[in-house]
Order: structure tokens, then sequence, then C-alpha cells
């Protein structure tokens, strides 16, 4: 059979494996991954980009580098480091920081530092006059708790070199006003070499210490500088507790000034040579030119390993030239004071157990400040006490302790037997025990260098006694004060005859729980409570109870320290508090922590009768209950609410509820107002009214806040005023009910202000609807720039009832009576000198408003006060910095159109201004009779007037300089009476005209009557004078006057008076002074009499027209003096020469022309008949107008002169008159 060949099968192809490809890849990328993590990790970037961010926001500062360079296994290296805490100032600043270690090692459990170098490095610490500190943000940061760390074995270091070359330390208190302290140590340079376990160690310190204190008064400069050199050998133990120390330091002070004066040259030496088993020496001794000056010296056996030993303390030598330099900023000299004292302090259990038991001499103990000295006291204490930390308990065996001065025994305390204090549980107790201490009238005058001015005189005496019980664990507590005819001062007065006392018991247990069961505290004058504090409480380390009582007596209160706007009758006020604290459970293993504060109490005035300035109280009232919570995130108002009394009549309820929260500072108020009335609020208003008693009145209201600085805050209020009535003694104003109400609704978003209603509403009336509205926003998000627009819209308001109610009666028509015609008779003016003269006043500094493009408009259709109507009231306010613009301010007096115009720059110190104004025919009567209801009916007419004034400064020195401008001034159908003149220099005027007939038939009397008139004081003018009848029957029309400002000036172009009477014109300047009413004026007068009257009495022209108006009249009358005070010339003899010779027109004849050839007589012609002509200039003497050798005798030129003052000696003496330094009075 033939043999047969299967075919073998082809083997299948072998499938490759990828995996380790795969796996290679993985750790490529890894790889790539780490070395890239590696790069980014250790750049400069990432550490200033994230470590710092990290680290800045762990310790509340921002803490910033210029560069890194960062080798994680040896070495990192900052360039200008910086650490300034959040919102303080810089605390350390650092050109370079170097820090080179084996990271290797340390990874093993060896610290390996081969160098760490601080490089001129600046820390500076700045403390505020209040305590706070740029340290205090860091402090805070490393506060929080963190997690106990369990015990390991000591670790094994091995430091090279720790280095701080050049640095700088300094220490700066700033005080209010901007004083401040310095202390500084620099530059400072300290090395610390060889710190291993069991090694010995290097450290070498070098330093200059530099102080200078400027602080505010009472207190002392003082400057010290002083030089530091140190150097010590250490040695640590194996657990790195200290086992060898030995070297020395040396201080010497180089300079020494002010209050440190005392320090100069002074050498301090520290000397250390201390073993494993015994303190040889610790020594601090103080020296000054080779003499010691005091000492402090420790050495005994102390085994440095076990913490255990006995070591003596010695205090030897101190006397004044130390205690002078502790105390130098408080000014005190310590005299003969030495301080002496020897102690033994044995340490045992590991240190947990310390007895010390040694005495303490205080010799001739005195005080010497202002040239003020103590009496000398002399002070010993011997003790000896032992605090053992495992037993938890405190034992004091022995106490002694005395105090003698001017020969008696003033403190004095013993312990009857030895006393336990336990501080836990207690297991070996000991019997009770007393320790008594007594101050023994210790007179407080002897201490006054001390105790200043707070407590000049008093006699104090206290007994204190302290129980301890079962073992220490009780502790019993009893303390009685008082002090004595008691003198303090408060302020610049000063009450004596005081007494003080106070009560206080208590107890402890176990050093954790605390009880007050009862405390008092009386203050007395003269026998008489003027306050006492009652009260209880309980403490313990988390919870806390207190209450408080306390009443004031306030009229006795009040006489201690009388003020003449406060005369208190009688009254009591009474404050009931209790205050609660529990702490929250801090759970397992947590310790408890602080949980809700809760104040709640009343407080309550009764019978309170008192003069408050203007307001006056009668059996007034007050309550108040109060309920507060505080957590350490918010503040809870749950309850504050109270009410006014009036004896036993409610005035109104308040209710106060809200939240703060400490942490957003964000707030939530909630306040009502319901049932105020006359009751309540009388005390309060009734001074604004005027006189008038208020009958009746109720407020009631409500308001909303919700405040968020980070988010929206909101406001809502609605107050409503009903039922107002008022009681006027002068019938004047009615009884009528009156009403207001004020609307709000706002809100602030994203800083942003928006008013969406602001409401005031008042009682319609007849003429107006009575609603004014204010609307707008206010952008605050730029502080000192706020942005915005407001705007005030009304239709109408009558607002007379209300000022008649607020600012006085209506009045009635005043009716002038004219004052009977009298010849020869002085009637005294009122007297209007010229405020004296005094320095220059101070301009206001300039300053810039926090507003930027701000605007206000207001726009109100009518407006009504009393006679006072305005219509179309436009106006608009642009504030901008420190500029302010008015533009327009528009609106028309009743009827009368009136515009004017304000730009004002107060960013220049008095301000700079430029004004204009403008009104036509202004209805003077609607302003008189409604601003100044007396002389109702007196004035008519209308003012039309220009003015325009730009200057820089409103003092009357700053009026001189800068001042410039026009103004034009007219005034038409006036009726004015003459009696109802009140300005003086026109009254002076109308008494010249009045007394015409007199002077022209008599000039001596007649200006010796006139002259009364002028200088005396009161009296209407044209009371007296043959023409006085016809003047006070002829009222003055018109009033016109036109004039410039500038150069110190004001220049009067255009001055008239007219009425049918008479007409008098004038210009002339007005010369500025510092105080503006020493102002000097000269106006020469033209006068014009009426003609008829001119021709009654012989001065008006023979040729005068029919017609005429007016007889134009010589120029015989000048006005001088100041705008304050005016004074007059007049020129008699050219009176009497017109009257002469307008004699002799109308006399014809021979005897005409022999008046008119006397007439001629009295002027420059010359002739033989010298004493015709003398007696004519004689009546022109009379006046003071000319001299000669030719003197009057008699009743002639001297008495003119005293009345008229036309040839007197001028003086610059000031004025004595007061009068207000205004611009507008040279206008009156």
């Amino acid at each position: 059979m033939a043999n047969t060949t299967v075919p073998t099968p082809a083997p299948a192809p072998r499938r490759r494996r990828r995996w380790p490809k795969i796996l290679a890849g993985i750790v490529i990328v890894i790889i790539v991954l780490i070395v890239a993590a590696w790069f980014v990790c250790t750049s400069s970037a990432f550490f200033k980009g994230v470590v710092l961010p990290r680290a800045s926001k762990e310790l509340n500062a921002n803490i910033t580098v210029s560069e890194a360079s960062i080798s994680p296994f040896s070495q990192v290296v900052l360039r200008d480091l910086k650490v300034q805490p959040t919102g303080q100032e810089a605390l350390l600043t650092a050109p370079e920081v170097r820090l080179r270690y084996n990271l290797t090692d340390i990874m093993r459990g060896n610290i390996h530092v081969d160098e760490v170098l601080l490089s001129s490095a600046t820390i500076n610490w700045v403390t505020e006059s209040n305590g706070v500190s740029n340290l205090d943000p860091i402090l805070s940061a490393l506060a929080k708790p963190s997690k106990p760390s369990k015990p390991s074995k000591p670790a094994q270091i091995d430091i090279r070199e720790v280095a701080i070359k050049q640095a700088t330390i300094r220490q700066t208190t700033i005080y209010p006003g901007g004083q401040r302290d310095v202390k500084e140590i620099a530059p400072l340079d300290l090395t610390l070499t060889g710190l291993k376990n069991g090694q010995t160690g290097k450290l070498a310190l070098s330093a200059a210490v530099h102080i200078q204190n400027n602080p505010p008064p009472p207190g002392t400069n003082a400057l010290l500088d002083a030089k530091l050199d140190g150097k010590f050998d250490l040695v640590l133990s194996q657990d790195l507790k200290p086992a060898t120390i030995q070297g020395s330091t040396r201080l010497d002070v180089t300079k020494a000034d002010g209050a440190y004066a005392q320090a100069a040259a002074l050498v301090g030496n520290l000397d250390c040579n201390v073993t494993p088993t015994e303190i040889k020496q610790v020594a601090l001794t103080f020296q000054r030119n080779g003499t010691t000056l005091g000492q402090i010296r420790a050495s005994g056996p102390f085994d440095m390993e076990k913490s255990e030993g006995r070591i003596t303390v010695e205090v030897a030598n101190i006397d004044k030239n130390l205690l002078n330099i502790a105390a130098a900023s408080m000014g005190i000299d310590f005299g003969p004071t030495t301080i002496a004292s020897t102690n033994e302090i044995q340490l045992a259990k590991g240190g947990a157990m310390i007895t010390a038991a040694g005495q303490f001499n205080l010799n001739q103990f005195e005080l010497i400040r202002t040239n003020q000295a103590t009496p000398p006291l002399d002070l010993r204490a011997d003790y000896n006490v032992t605090y053992d930390k495992s037993a938890s308990n405190a034992l004091l065996r022995t106490f002694t302790l005395n105090g003698t001065q001017k020969g008696q025994t003033v403190l004095h305390g013993e312990l009857s037997s030895p006393m336990q204090i336990a501080l836990g549980n207690v297991s070996n107790a000991l019997g009770n025990s007393t320790l008594n201490l007594t101050v023994n009238h210790l007179d407080l005058a002897d201490w006054k260098p001390f105790l200043g001015t707070i407590a000049p005189a008093g006699d104090l005496s206290t007994k204190i006694q302290l129980i301890s019980q079962e073992g220490g664990r009780q502790l019993n507590f009893d303390l009685n004060s008082e002090i004595k005819n008691l003198t303090a001062v408060s302020g610049t007065n000063q009450i004596s005859q005081l007494a003080v006392s106070m009560q206080l018991r208590g107890e402890a247990s176990d050093m954790k729980t605390f009880k007050l069961p009862a405390y008092k505290l009386q203050v007395a004058h003269l026998n008489q409570p003027l306050a006492t504090a009652t009260g209880s409480g309980s403490f313990d380390q988390a919870n806390a109870d207190v209450q408080l009582n306390a009443q004031l007596m306030l009229a006795p209160l009040s006489q201690l320290e009388p003020s003449p706007d406060l005369n208190v009758s009688s009254g009591n006020a009474d404050l009931k508090l209790h205050l609660t604290e529990q702490a929250q459970p801090g759970g397992a293993g947590r310790a408890a922590s602080p949980g809700p504060t809760k104040v709640s109490g009343s407080f309550a005035l009764a019978n309170f009768s008192a003069q408050a300035g203007s307001n006056t109280f009668r059996d007034f009232g007050f309550t108040a209950d109060y309920d507060v919570g505080m957590t350490p995130e918010q503040v809870q108002i749950h309850k504050l609410a109270g009410q006014l009394l009036q004896g036993h009549d409610q005035g109104g309820n308040f209710d106060l509820t809200g939240t703060y929260n400490l942490t957003n500072k964000a707030a939530q108020l909630t306040a009502k107002l319901a049932g105020f009335n006359q009751a309540g609020l009388g005390p309060f208003l009734e001074p604004m009214l005027s006189g008038k008693k208020l009958v009746s009145i109720a407020l009631n209201g409500n308001a909303a806040l919700q405040y968020d600085p980070n988010a929206s805050s909101a406001l809502k209020a609605d107050l409503q005023v009903t039922n107002l009535v008022v009681n006027d003694p002068t019938g004047q104003v009615p009884a009528t009910p009156l009403e207001a109400r004020f609307q709000a609704d706002a809100s602030i978003a994203k800083q942003i202000a928006a008013i969406r209603q602001f409401v005031i509403s008042l009682t319609p009336t007849d003429r107006a609807s009575n609603q004014v509205q204010l609307a707008g926003q206010v952008d605050m998000s730029q502080t000192n720039a706020y942005q915005g627009n407001l705007k005030l819209t009304a239709d109408s308001l009558d607002v007379t009832r209300y000022y008649d109610i607020f600012v006085g009666s209506a009045g009635t028509a005043a009716t002038s009576k004219p004052a009977p015609e009298t010849r020869g008779q002085a009637v005294r003016a009122p007297s209007t000198g010229a405020a004296p003269s005094r320095a220059s006043e101070q301009e206001p500094e300039g300053m810039r408003l926090p507003f930027r493009n701000f605007t206000a408009d207001a726009s109100i259709q009518r407006f009504y006060l009393r006679e006072v109507q305005i219509t179309n009231l436009q106006t608009a306010v642009k504030l901008d910095g420190g500029n302010v613009t008015i533009n327009p301010f528009k609106l028309a007096l009743n009827g009368a159109p009136m515009v004017a115009n304000v730009a004002l720059d107060l960013s220049v110190p008095g301000y700079k201004y430029n004004t204009t104004f403008n009104a036509n025919a202004i209805p003077l009567a609607p302003l008189v009779n409604s601003f100044q209801p007396e002389r109702k009916g007196q004035v008519g007419g209308t003012l039309t007037a220009q003015a325009n004034f730009t200057g820089e400064g409103t003092s009357g020195a700053s009026l001189q300089k800068n001042l410039a401008g026009k103004f034009d001034f007219f005034s038409t159908n006036l009726n004015l009476k003459v009696v109802d003149i009140k300005s003086p220099i026109l009254k002076l005027l109308v008494n010249v005209v009045s007394s015409l007939p007199e002077i022209s038939r008599n000039p001596a009397s007649a200006l010796q009557s006139l002259g009364s008139q002028i200088t005396g004081g009161g009296g209407a003018a044209a009371s007296s004078g043959g023409l006085s009848g016809f003047l006070q029957r002829s009222p003055i029309n018109s009033i016109v006057l036109r004039g410039t400002a500038g150069s110190g000036k004001i220049d009067l172009q255009q001055g008239l008076v007219q009425s049918p009477a008479f007409q008098a014109e004038t210009k002339g300047p007005v010369t500025l002074a510092e105080v503006l009413t020493n102002s000097a004026i000269y106006f020469p007068v033209s006068l014009a009499l009426e003609r008829s009257a001119a021709q009654s009495i012989h001065l008006a022209a023979a040729d005068i027209p029919t017609n005429a108006p007016y007889a134009v009249l010589p120029d015989f009358l000048t006005i001088t003096g100041t705008v304050g005070k005016p004074e007059k010339k007049i020129n008699t003899t050219v009176l009497a020469e017109t009257v002469a010779r307008t004699a002799g027109g109308f006399v014809g004849g021979n005897a005409g022309q022999l008046l008119r050839g006397l007439g001629n007589l009295g002027g420059s012609q010359g002739g033989t008949n010298q004493s015709t002509g003398g007696l004519l200039r004689g009546l022109g003497n009379f006046g003071g107008q000319q001299g000669g050798t030719n003197q009057p005798t008699g009743r002639g030129g001297g008495l003119l002169q005293n009345f008229l003052g036309g040839s007197s000696t001028a003086t610059n003496a000031p004025s004595t008159n007061k009068s207000i330094n205004k611009l507008e009075n040279l206008f009156r």
C-alpha cells in the first residue's frame, strides 16, 4: 500500500506584544510631567504667583519679592522681600534673604542648615496712641488655634551659621497731633555658629541703640544713644535643652539728654556663667564712672537636665540713680529711695513645684514731681509661698507687710496661719486661714505728686480680708473702703468735702467660680448722697451674670459744677442693668467657645425740673427698657422702647429694633414713634415758638433702614404731625390746628443713591396746596467726587402760619403818630457810633467740597409768606470741587422780576466771588409789612436795583483790597414819614432841614439845640425845629443811590433824597476800613427847600420863579465822620449872608440896602467897617469854620464847636460804640 503524506499545517503567526511600549510611553510621560512640574514649581513666577499669595492670606499680610531663586535640594534666595500687614505700614523689608541647606539630610530627620542670612533688613513696628499696631493683623492670624502636636524624640540639628547683618529694628509710637517716640537698634549684627546637639556654639552680638521720645505735653522729650556688645558660648544637650551658657554683654550709654539725662555715662553689664549643674553667676550690674549703682544677681545649684535646684536672687543697692531713669518719661524723682531684696527660689519635681521665700525692703520711698514731694514711706514684706503644678495648689506659708509714714503705720498685712489656695482637686487640705490687709488713714494730699490734680486731698482707709476654707477650695473676701474729705478736680472746677465708700463681698470656688453676693459704691457731698451703685454678680470660666442698680441725684450733682445754662431744681436718674454671658459647649475634645452676651434693663428719669438754656422742664420724666444681644458675629437690638412723661401725663412712646453684623458691617433698623404730644414735646418745642404756648400736638411715625456696604441699602420713613395748636398771648396767631407730613423712600445700590420719594406736606390754604417734593440720585462711587442731580419742585407753598408760629406774630399795622411840635427842646438821637477798632478778621480757610459736576435744581411756581408773593422761582446750583455756581436764580416778587447770579470759588482763603443782581420795581410794602410788622404801613413804593460785585475775601482788609463793582438803587413813592426814619445819616439830614428857621434867626441857640438832637440818644427825626411839622406832613418819596466800588473805596456818584418838603443831593467817597462801620465818609450835601417854606424863612432868592417847586439853598452842609457815626459840618456864615440878602430884597428901600450891605460885609469884600464885618464873621466862627485872632467869647464858637464839631481837633481814637462789621451797613 502506497504511503500517503499528510501536509503539516502552517504555524499561526505570533501576536506582537504592545503593552511594554504603552508602559514605556506612560513612564516617559510621567517623567516629562515631573520634569515640567519641577521647573514650574521651582520657578520664580510660581513662587511669586502661587506660594506667596497663599502665605499672604494665611498671615493677613501682603508678602512680595522681586526675584526668587530656588534650588529645592540646596538653596533658596529671595530678593527685596517685603511683608506689609493688611492696611498697615510695612513690617519687614530685606534686600536679600538666603537659606542654604541639605534637603536629603532634612528628609532623614537631621536638620542640616549651612547658612541663614538676613542682609540689611528693616523691622518697622508702628504703634498708634490707641494701641493699634501694624503687627496686629499678623498676630491675629497666628492666634488661630492649631492642633496639638504629638510628642516626639528631639530632632538632630546641625546649623552651621545664622547671620543678621546691618539690620534695623525700629519701634515707633505715634501720639495724637503727630508727635512720636522712636526706639531703634541699628545697625544690628548677630552671628550664631556651630549649633549642634551636645556641641558648643557661639553667639556674637553688636548693635547701636537709639531712643528719642517726643511725647505731647506735659511729657518731657528724651534722647538716649548707646552701644551694645556681647559674646556667649552655648552648649545644648542632646534633647536641645541649654546645658552651658558662658559670656557677657555690655551696654554703654554714649549720650543722654532731656528726661534721660541722668542715664549719661551709664554702663550695664550682664555676666553669665551657667553649667549643667550650677548657676555660678548671673549678674546684671549698673555702673557709672566705676561706681556701682545697683545689682541684681542669681546663683546656686541648678540641674539644667532636671530643672531642679535652689537659686538665691538678690537685689542690692538700687536707688534713685536707676529708678529715676526708669520713671524718666513721668518726670518723677525718687529722692532718697532705696530697694533691697533677698530671695531663695527652690525648684523641685522637674520644675513643677516652685518655692519662693524672702523679704523685700523699700526704704525712704519718696516721689518728687514739680517741686512737690511725698513724705518718706518705709515698706517691708516677708513671704514664703509654694506653687505645685502637679498638686494644682498654691501654699502661702507666711506673709507680713508693714508700711510706716510720718511715724504711723499706714499699711499692714498679716497671715494668721498657712493659707492654701486650690487650683484643682486637693488631697491634703489644710485648715482655715485668714489674710488681713489694712490701709489706715492714708492722706492723699501727701501723694499729690503721684496722683496729680485728680484727687489732691482726702483720707483713705481700707480693710481687706481674705479667708481660705476647705483646704483653699473656698475663698471668701470682704472689702470695705472709705475716702473722707475728698477733694476732686473736674476741669477748672474743684469740689471738696466729698465722701466715697465702697463695700464688696465675694467668694471663689477652686479659683474657677466667683460670686459677688453684694457690692455697693456711694458718693456723697456734705452727707447728701449724689450717686449710688449696688449689685451682684457671678463668674466662671465660661459664663457671667452681673446686675447693677445705679441712682443719680441730679439737683445736688448739678450744684457741684454750676453752669449758667443749666439750673436743676429736682430730678433722679435710675439705671438697671443685667448682663449675662453663656458659653457654647465645645463638643468632644473641643473647648467651649464664647457664647452670646445679653444686656437688658431699664433707665428712668423722674421728677426732673430744670432750666436748660431756653428749655424749661417741669416734672419731666423719661423711661426706657432695653434688651440687646451680642455674638462674635452680630449685635441685635431685641428691644429699645420707652416713653416721655409730664407728671402723670404720657407724652409719647418710641420703639427701636435692629441688627448689626460685625463682620460685613450690615445693619437693619426699625423705629416707631407713637402718641408724642404736648406733654412730651413741649419743653423742646416751646423755645422755638417766640413766646407762644404749645397747646397741643400729635406726632406719629415709623422708619425702616436696611444698610449693607457690599449690597443694596434702603430707607423708608413716614412722619406725621397733626393738631399743632399754639396760644399767642398777643392774640395775633389764630389757634387753628396745623399739620405736617414727611415721607421718604430712598435706596443705595452699587454706591448710587436714588431718592424715589421725599415729600413734605403742610396744611393746605386758600392760596396753596402746600406740598414740596425732592427727587434725584447721587453717585458716591468716588468718595471725594460725588456726582448727581437733585430737583426740588412745588406747585404752591404758603408757609405764613408756620412762620407766624415759629418766628413771630404777624403784628398789626403800626400807627405812626407825629411827635408834638416843640421849640428848643433837645430830643436825643440814638447813638450809632462806629465799632471799636480791632485786629483784622481771620479769613476762612479754602476748601474743596466732595462734589464733582453735582447739580441741584429748584422750581416753585408760587410761594407765599404773609404779604410776600413769589411766582415762577427757578434756580440751579452746581457744585464742582471748590466752585459753586448759582445760575440762574430768578423769580417774580409780588409781580416784579428779579434775577441774580452767583459764582463762588471756595478753594481760595476767604472765598472768591462774582455776583450780579437785577430787580425792577419791587414793591417794598409787602417786604416791610411781612418781616418788620412793627413798621407796617410806614414804607411804600418800589425799588429798582442793579448791582454787580466781585472780590476775594470777606473781612474788612480783604474788601479794602479786592472789592470791585457798581450799584444802582432807585426807589419811588416810598411815602416814608420822617418820624419813621432809622438811618442815622438820613435822620441827621432831616434834623438839619427841620432846624433851618432857627439857624437863620439865631445860629448859636439853634445849632446848640441841633447838636443835642444829633449827639443825644433816642428820638425821631424832625421832632423839633421850625419846619418839623411841615416835614412830618411831607414823607420822603424817593431815594437814589448810584456808585462804584474799587481801590479800597465806594464812590457814591449820586445820592438823592426827595420829598415834597425838600430835596437833598450828594456824592462822595466811602473809604473802607478794616472794621467796616469805621469807614470814613465825606458827603457835601446840596439842599433845596420847598419854595414857599424857603421864602418864609428868607432863604429863597427874591427872583425865584413862582412855578419852581424848590428853592436851591447855598451849599452849607457836609456830612463826614464814619458810616457808624456820621457827623455834620455847617457853614453858618453862608446861611447868614443868604438871610441878609434875601431879607433885604423883600424889605426894600433904605432898610433893604442896609441889610444887603450887612450881608456883603460877611463875605470876602474889604471895607473899613470892621466891627460889622467882624460881627458876621463871628457868626461864622460859631460854626467853627474860620480862624483868626478875634475869638468869640461866652456862648460863641466854643459851644458850637462842641455840638457841631466843625473845627474840633480830629483824633484817630476808635469809637466805643458797638456796630456790626457788615458790608450792608454801608448802605443803611
